[in-house]
């Protein structure tokens, strides 16, 4: 069950843009290029990323900023940040749904990033 967002956020990290925050891989996952198509599994889930997904994933290294990504997104697919900024955001959403990516405030211990 997810928390009543009506409420306002329970984390102060919350209220951080969410282009500033900073995308954060888990180091217990299995990762496997076959071809530039990257398999990523976790548990009983594997995604496979290809195209900009595959482009994007080795940009994932807990320094760069979603608008850091999108930066280079944007710069290589040749499309406006914006667009590139809702889909770097779009596939860290995913990620993040299937617990393989976390989004922290940039501010943040990346290293101590904490797994529910």
């Amino acid at each position: 069950m997810g928390r009543d967002l009506s409420t306002g956020p329970e984390d102060p990290t919350d209220s951080v843009d969410p282009a500033r925050r900073v995308p954060v891989v888990r180091l217990d996952i299995r990762v496997r290029n076959k071809g530039g198509v990257f398999y990523v599994g976790w548990r009983d889930t594997v995604l496979s990323l290809e195209n900009t997904a595959a482009f994007i994933w080795p940009l994932l290294d807990g320094r760069r900023s979603v608008a850091d990504v999108a930066a280079l997104v944007a710069r290589e697919y040749d499309v406006d940040r914006p667009t590139a900024t809702r889909d770097v955001l779009d596939l860290l959403a995913e990620l993040e749904a299937a617990l393989l990516v976390k989004l922290v405030a940039p501010t943040s211990d990346c290293a101590r990033v904490t797994w529910a």
